[in-house]
């Protein structure tokens, strides 16, 4: 295992994968906060002009700046169930379908080395490759904001909390993503499938927790187990001190199970 998961950073390390998803994260992080410093301005600027030739365009222009302020600039682009989140689950996706492609996969299993250390050694180098982005990319977005916007409102405890939960998110569509990809192992089907999942997951649980809002505090936890949920929550300012925990022990969860299924259909399938 131990050999298996060196060999695997090495090509990780030696490929431009993780260097081009790296820079992403660093682009992506600027110009998110970037992109509403820019929708600022330009309302600013059309006030500055006649509001009648704008009609009544201008009175929602007009009230983005009532509202719009650090804290919620950061909240708008950290979450990763959209936008450079997908790229990470693509990005992953075409790494280890490239090990398939490239008979990497079938060396191995040749060379006698077990499936389940060869799916574990691949989870973990796209678990550090996925969490890493991630980390970067929430990192930048808000160095960022506070550039452009001044200073965060939000207590230390509310920004370690929508860190804790964006970068662990990615955890479990990481291990979603591998699964997809060793059930599949078809780089066209298993991108698509990667990519649209988070899109999906992510409208549904957006919808739910709007209606979340009127629960009680006490039952919001356990609405924490499912992928980007909490993150909904926390963003939503739906307070609940139970959240986080509730969502680490569940990311643990979900993680093990993806793995376990994807072990037990690799162990049965054809390495071509």
């Amino acid at each position: 295992m131990k050999e298996l998961l060196s060999a695997d950073l090495f090509n990780l390390r030696r490929g431009k994968a993780m260097y081009l998803l790296f820079a992403g994260a660093v682009l992506a992080g600027i110009l998110m906060p970037l992109m509403y410093y820019g929708l600022i301005e330009f309302v600013k600027l059309l006030e500055q002009t006649d509001p009648s030739q704008f009609g009544d365009m201008m009175v929602p222009l007009t009230s983005i700046l009532e509202y719009m302020d650090s804290d919620l600039v950061f909240k708008s682009v950290l979450p990763l169930n959209e936008g450079y989140g997908l790229i990470i689950c693509g990005v992953v996706c075409f790494y280890n379908c490239r090990q398939f492609a490239n008979g990497i996969i079938r060396n191995k299993i040749i060379a006698g080395k077990k499936r389940s250390a060869v799916y574990l050694s691949m989870l973990i180098t796209s678990q550090i490759l996925a969490l890493s982005a991630a980390l970067i990319y929430s990192a930048v977005c808000a160095v960022a904001t506070v550039a452009m916007f001044g200073a965060l409102k939000m207590s230390a405890g509310e920004i370690v909390s929508l860190f804790v939960v964006s970068v662990l998110m990615y955890a479990v569509y990481t291990a979603i993503t591998v699964m997809i990809v060793f059930l599949l192992k078809s780089v066209p089907l298993s991108l698509v499938v990667s990519i649209v999942f988070p899109i999906i997951v992510g409208t549904i649980f957006q919808l739910v927790a709007s209606v979340a809002q009127a629960l009680p505090e006490k039952i919001l936890p356990v609405c924490a187990v499912f992928p980007t949920f909490a993150q909904t929550l926390l963003v939503g300012d739906i307070k609940s001190s139970g959240i986080v925990p509730v969502f680490t022990v569940a990311v643990v969860a979900w993680v093990v199970l993806f793995t376990v299924i994807g072990i037990l259909r690799f162990r049965r399938s054809d390495i071509r």
